[in-house]
């Protein structure tokens, strides 16, 4: 479970936000409010929702793809990038310091009887600081203990927490300046380090571009029957002339729109390396004025209905898993009664009964009325270009009735400056 996303100095960002799931005991609410306990006195209940507003070009997405960036640092500083490689990392450009200043990331989360507080520090050459602190939920006083702190001079010189096993020298010894340690140590069999990367490598379910988003996953759950009922409903659900969904295996040709560029061993590799992977042909059923099944591919649905039927997948498994999904602009091409739907679906305890969390960014207004206060972001830039984060619980004396309006009259800041599109002469 998600506690909190803190980050400074990455694209947009400059000083350090922080996107909080923390939640309030008893909120004020217009309806009942169903939080996640986790057995944590720093952060004991959590909210199952984090939706994020704000005009266009106020740094939305950019939240969104710190946590991409986060995640993908995590998995692959170790393997999958040379000792001279540069890493891929964007800080705030409209500040000569900041420019020289390494960007900062932090995760707070729980995972199987542990809160983890996990960063680092990075910038394009290399990491300057990472740190791990774990607090133990069967601990009397739930004092965070420190597995990990980096020395930013030496990593020979880092502090590892003694009780921990393993080749701990060694695992010092191999993390390269510009690669993480913790994801060093579990590629070298850390058993302890490997909870921590395992929830953010398996847990965090990142899409910031939906509209490139394939229906594979969602197919082939269908096609393996393991949500054919669920998706069925979903999609019937917000779409009644939709009778089901079908689903039809072909075979992968990845090569055939290039296969005059490829070498015949180049072939044969791709050949042999995805020789039994299947793809599926994704149909909805229709009844016609004859009372007889008619098959139409997804292509020639709406976007809408294409859309949807991509999040199914993810959204089910979600559900089910306990996962936290993070998704882009999930207004596009979606109706605001659908988007109330996959809200309902997280912060109804019937749906989500494993704490599964939802983070999104939207222009959707009606889905503001449905939230609780703590659980609505407003994103704004300042003069300096600046992203700036705040929830409406910052607001004293505010209720969850009507905050749409307030939100549109400009009450918490967060909406388009649009001027005159056309001119006075």
């Amino acid at each position: 479970m998600l506690v909190e996303f803190s980050v400074s100095n990455y694209r947009s960002v400059n000083k350090a936000i922080t996107l909080s799931f923390t939640s309030a005991k008893a909120p004020i609410s217009k309806r009942e409010h169903s939080c996640i306990e986790t057995g944590f006195s720093s952060a004991p209940y959590l909210n199952e929702i984090a939706a994020i507003w704000g005009a266009n070009g106020s740094g939305k997405t950019n939240i969104l793809k710190a946590l991409s960036f986060f995640r993908y640092f995590v998995k692959n500083s170790s393997k999958n990038m040379q000792y001279d490689e540069d890493i891929d990392i964007d800080n705030f450009a409209f500040s000569t310091r900041s420019r020289n200043d390494p960007s900062e990331f932090e995760i707070v989360f729980v995972y199987e009887g542990f809160l983890y507080q996990y960063g680092f520090a990075v910038d394009r050459k290399r990491v300057y600081e990472e740190w791990l602190y774990a607090t133990p939920q069967d601990s009397e006083k739930q004092k965070p203990q420190r597995w990990f702190e980096r020395d930013p001079d030496n990593i020979e010189n880092s502090y590892v927490r003694p009780e921990l096993k393993g080749p701990k020298a060694q695992w010092k010894s191999l993390t390269r300046d510009n690669a993480l340690f913790l994801s060093t140590a579990v590629q070298n069999n850390s058993k302890d380090f490997q909870k921590p990367y395992e929830w953010i490598d398996n847990f965090l379910r990142i899409i910031v571009e939906p509209s490139s988003m394939p229906h594979g996953y969602s197919a082939s759950q269908f096609a393996n029957g393991r949500f054919q009922k669920q998706i069925n409903k979903f999609m019937k659900d917000v779409d009644p002339h939709i009778h089901s969904i079908h689903t039809e295996e072909i075979e992968l040709d990845l090569l055939k729109d290039a296969e005059n560029i490829f070498s015949e061993e180049i072939k044969k590799e791709f050949a042999k390396k995805f020789k039994d992977k299947k793809g599926w042909e994704v149909y909805t059923i229709h009844i016609d004025d004859k009372n007889k099944p008619h098959k139409l591919h997804l292509d020639q649905e709406s976007d809408g209905t294409q859309r949807l039927f991509r999040f199914a997948g993810p959204i089910l498994d979600t559900l089910e898993n306990g996962f936290t999904l993070i998704v882009d602009e999930l207004h596009n091409s979606l109706h605001p009664l659908v988007m109330k739907r996959i809200i309902e679906l997280f912060t109804n305890p019937k749906t989500n009964p494993n704490g599964a969390q939802f983070i999104f960014t939207t222009h959707d207004i009606e889905s503001m009325d449905m939230l609780d206060n703590d659980e609505i972001w407003i994103t704004d830039k300042d003069r300096n270009g600046q992203t700036k984060l705040k929830s409406i619980s910052e607001f004293k004396g505010e209720r969850s009735n009507k905050i749409s309006k307030r939100y549109m009259s400009g009450r918490y800041g967060g909406i388009p400056n649009i001027g005159s599109l056309i001119s006075d002469a």
